[in-house]
């Protein structure tokens, strides 16, 4: 969709760096990084609706290894 092209043609265009997971929940930890600015989460995802625990997400992104990234939720 509309996200995944973004991320894939806009976004590297412009040199950003894009990691893509389909369980968050148990990946975030392997796919942040110090260069880390944004976590984007699509919920509940599209296509299959698998919904995110964004609560879990925030508060690992709070933690001190990202306290530089932002999470952002798409759910359109």
């Amino acid at each position: 969709g509309g996200t995944h092209r973004y991320f894939t043609k806009v976004a590297h265009a412009h040199n950003v760096e894009v990691a893509f997971t389909n369980s968050i929940e148990t990946e975030l930890r392997d796919i942040i990084t110090d260069k880390t600015s944004l976590v984007w989460i699509e919920s509940p995802s599209n296509p299959t609706l698998t919904v995110t625990d964004i609560s879990l997400v925030a508060s690992f992104i709070a933690d001190e290894r990202a306290a530089r990234a932002a999470a952002g939720n798409e759910n359109s």
